[in-house]
């Protein structure tokens, strides 16, 4: 599995992105349960932790996840938690109105929140903010 060997070279850094909207919904989105080919994507962040090459390394050091153990990486439950990933993304790629339905699969991985479509083509990008819900990478 080298999901992300060859996106190391095409990790975007530094977007800017306005603030997240903060009260465009009228109630938390709940958090996406990972189906089976979710799950998929969730094993292959975890095994991108633990992989010794340098496109491995190079990867987690430019995302912020260096160091990070795979075992304490989790699914987000917090409906506060998942209703601001989507605020920050939704923003960040300017969806106007923002979603009202709950489309992105929400990890705690150290220091930051990584996040991706739980269904689709697009599964595979990766939506990076820490955990002050500051937007900090997407990768393709």
């Amino acid at each position: 599995m080298k999901l992300f060997s060859a996106l190391v070279g095409m990790c975007v850094l530094g977007i800017a992105v306005p603030s997240a909207h903060k009260g465009g919904r009228q109630s938390d989105l709940p958090c996406v349960t990972p189906g089976t080919q979710s799950q998929i994507t969730v094993q292959a962040i975890k095994l991108e932790l633990v992989r010794p090459d340098s496109n491995a390394i190079r990867f987690r050091n430019a995302v912020g996840i260096a160091g990070v153990d795979s075992s304490i990486v989790a699914v987000v439950t917090d409906t506060v938690i998942c209703t601001r990933i989507h605020q920050v993304v939704d923003s960040a790629f300017q969806i106007s109105p923002p979603s009202d339905t709950a489309y992105l699969v929400v990890l705690r991985v150290g220091p930051r929140f990584v996040s991706f479509p739980s269904v689709g083509p697009s599964q595979s990008a990766l939506y990076i903010t820490d955990t002050n819900f500051v937007w900090k990478h997407f990768v393709p």
